[in-house]
């Protein structure tokens, strides 16, 4: 047990991140030791962003009560592929508490140009919002879907698709 805490508690000094994201998936076969996820979460935010997006990944694929959590704070992380990867796990593991974080993400607008600053994100966080299925999200979603927007600016195309597709998910 201590070695393992030794262990977790080394990933996040490491130097080099893919060595970290390497120690992060070895962690997996330990399952959800006592205190071994706990050290995890309890210290990601130290961690490099290759290192943080392993260990989200982590969380998700043994359950960990701490992923909701985790997922929900990383939608808002600094750190690109940080978000994508959180915002691609909220919506696979369904995790209703990020729709809170998600749906702002679609209004988001540059207040300098009015142009949204990221059709990417919004399109990833579309396909979350459909996958988690939570009636909140309805109609933010068909106002993005709606080329006649209250938001003063129509959606780019496969922004308006990936609204459109997650709409069609709340019917299955």
């Amino acid at each position: 047990e201590d070695a393992v805490k030794t262990y977790v508690g080394s990933i996040y000094q490491v130097g080099n991140p893919e060595a970290g994201k390497r120690m992060v998936e070895a962690l997996e076969g330990l399952g959800q030791q006592d205190g071994l996820l706990g050290q995890l979460v309890q210290h990601f935010s130290d961690c490099h962003p290759i290192v943080k997006v392993e260990i989200l990944r982590l969380l998700t694929r043994v359950r960990a009560p701490e992923a909701a959590t985790i997922i929900t704070q990383s939608i808002l992380d600094g750190d690109r592929k940080v978000r994508v990867t959180a915002m691609e796990l909220a919506g696979k593991s369904q995790t209703k508490s990020a729709v809170p974080h998600l749906l702002p993400i679609l209004a988001h607008q540059s207040r300098f140009s009015g142009v949204d600053e990221d059709d990417e994100l919004q399109e990833v966080t579309c396909r979350a919002l459909g996958n988690i299925g939570d009636l909140s999200a309805v109609a933010v979603l068909l106002e993005v879907a709606n080329p006649a927007s209250f938001l003063k600016r129509t959606k780019s195309d496969p922004v308006r698709t990936a609204a459109i597709m997650a709409l069609g998910e709340f019917s299955q």
